[in-house]
């Protein structure tokens, strides 16, 4: 396992290492242990000076600086920490330092100039879900299996984020600077507004759904361009490379940054659909699920196995699980 956090911190972890990686530090507290106390030696390694900095110690030392401050915030109420560290939920946070070459005046010794920029990474483990404040102060929640890149500091007059996954955004209003969301298909701009967008490497539907304020989402493969309005969907679809505009109620597609939800004597079709919303996965019913009854439960922590489970028995239902797809079906 060792092999595989040399990895991580180098950036040069695979996919399926990453979720070896999750998965190990989730079983207990002394494989975060370890993780932390190689974490450490690696920042203070020449190794890590050579690799991230080459001959500029300045720039690792400004580096190992900020790491230490972030681990000495503390607990806050989201997660604003911007090195890698483990949190309740396993949520990974890592700032890693990138340098950018450009070319300044000519010197008698013709050298560039360098120019520090830090890079953050918000990860989000599978099950657990957390939110991170973006320089400006915009806030941004993570849902399950996502990560948002973002610089420890927005410069000029645009603030951009690259998300992959579902994030729940409230930007924070700066009009001489617009505020872009940038995924694989799609770039969503704002000037301050709440919204969502869900764009998982692994479906086929992308998603902007819009809470208050004004959104102008691009698809990037035609260029087209499309004004949302408060409680608009735009729905993307990857294969056909099309997208369709509905009148949605956007407070469902915030719900699953809540800390609970609540159902008193609600129906069965509306507890499932917000389920939907909270766990990021489809239910379909099959005929006699009895949609119209009424229950009241409240979803705090429990995974989707477990409510299913509940559900089950306080329905008098049966279901079937394929990744992010339910089936449920009468007794």
């Amino acid at each position: 396992m060792e092999d595989i956090i040399i990895k991580y911190l180098n950036q040069t972890a695979t996919e399926e290492e990453m979720k070896q990686l999750l998965n190990w530090l989730e079983q207990d507290s002394d494989n975060q242990q370890q993780f932390a106390v190689t974490r450490d030696l690696w920042l203070t390694s020449e190794a890590s000076i050579s690799l991230h900095y080459g001959e500029s110690v300045k720039a690792f030392n400004t580096f190992r600086k900020n790491a230490l401050a972030f681990e000495k915030r503390g607990k806050k109420k989201f997660f604003s920490i911007k090195l890698m560290k483990v949190a309740a939920s396993i949520a990974l946070l890592i700032a890693c330092a990138t340098i950018a070459f450009f070319s300044g005046r000519e010197s008698a010794m013709n050298m560039p100039k360098i120019v520090n920029v830090m890079m953050n990474q918000a990860i989000m483990g599978p099950g657990h879900k957390g939110a991170v404040t973006l320089p400006d102060g915009t806030l941004a929640w993570l849902n399950s299996n996502s990560k948002l890149i973002y610089p420890d500091q927005f410069e000029g007059n645009v603030r951009k984020v690259k998300l992959i996954g579902e994030g729940y955004f409230e930007v924070k209003p700066d009009a001489n600077a617009p505020f872009y969301v940038e995924t694989s298909d799609m770039s969503v701009k704002v000037l301050g507004t709440h919204f969502d967008v869900r764009n998982y490497e692994q479906k086929n539907i992308s998603e902007t759904v819009l809470l208050s304020g004004k959104v102008e989402v691009m698809m990037k493969n035609s260029g087209e361009k499309r004004i949302l309005s408060p409680n608009e969907k735009l729905s993307f679809d990857k294969r056909a490379n099309n997208f369709t505009v509905d009148r949605v109620d956007a407070a469902e597609y915030a719900l699953w940054t809540a800390e609970k939800l609540v159902f008193e004597d609600e129906r069965l079709s509306t507890i499932l659909r917000k389920m939907e919303r909270w766990y990021g996965i489809e239910i379909s019913c099959k005929q006699g699920v009895p949609l119209n009854s009424r229950y009241s439960l409240t979803i705090r922590n429990e995974s989707k196995e477990e409510i299913l489970k509940m559900l089950s028995i306080l329905v008098r239902i049966d279901y079937t699980i394929k990744d992010d797809n339910i089936i449920l079906y009468k007794i």
